[in-house]
């Protein structure tokens, strides 16, 4: 029990006040006289402050427990692992960390997310590029914009700007492909981190790019070899 306020009234009076105030919380006070219902309300003041200092002083309580996934979010996949085991309502309760991971990779669920969760580590295992990926990497591919400080190199694509340009897509999912596309030399991120643009261009290749989208039709089929041939000179 920590000390007693400095302000904090003496037992006797708080048990008075109590079965006053207790007797008052239906027929009020009509018994007390002015000095007593002054006495009464100091008394009331007082406990109030005593009570609001106790408060502060004590340190705040950590909850008796917290649900996996909560814990588990915090947790990279590889270490989830250990998670699960530690009893098996962590394991059954786990669907939503899980469901996070998921979907943060644009995956949808199938049986249960952490069948999800598992595909979206197989296909990186295999390096395997997924759609959402491959709808990233054509927008880096399709729609880069050049800098004119720069001469012919490929602006770098803030997320943020791709996931505007993505129906449904999320910055986080965004990022999410991004990093797995720099991974595999798909991508490459710029120096300050705040955007990526394709990887691994010859100079030829970004003209063709700078081409199709000067000239393209905006459809997957894009401009017939020998239009781009003859437009670069080639």
């Amino acid at each position: 029990m920590s000390a007693q306020h400095p302000i904090a009234p003496d037992s006797y009076r708080l048990e008075r006040a109590g079965r006053v105030l207790h007797a008052g919380t239906a027929d009020g006070f009509p018994s007390l006289t002015k000095p007593e219902l002054r006495a009464l309300a100091a008394t009331a003041r007082a406990l109030a402050a005593s009570a609001e200092a106790e408060i502060d002083a004590r340190p705040a309580p950590f909850p008796a427990s917290l649900p996996p996934w909560l814990v588990m979010q915090w947790l990279p996949l590889p270490d989830a692992s250990a998670a699960l085991r530690v009893a098996s309502s962590w394991c059954g309760g786990s669907e939503q960390y899980f469901r996070v991971f998921a979907e943060r990779h644009c995956v949808t669920r199938s049986s249960s997310w952490r069948l999800a969760a598992r595909a979206v580590v197989i296909n990186q295992q295999s390096r395997r590029v997924s759609e959402f990926q491959r709808r990233v990497l054509a927008h880096y591919e399709h729609q880069p914009r050049y800098d004119d400080s720069r001469g012919y190199d490929l602006r770098y694509i803030p997320v943020e700007e791709v996931a505007a340009a993505i129906p449904g897509a999320t910055v986080e999912q965004v990022r999410t492909a991004a990093a797995f596309l720099v991974s595999l030399k798909r991508l490459e991120v710029s120096a300050m981190d705040d955007g990526h643009r394709v990887a691994d261009l010859t100079s030829l290749e970004r003209r063709v790019i700078d081409y199709h989208n000067d000239h393209g039709t905006g459809d997957d089929v894009g401009c017939h070899v020998n239009a781009v041939a003859a437009g670069l000179g080639e």
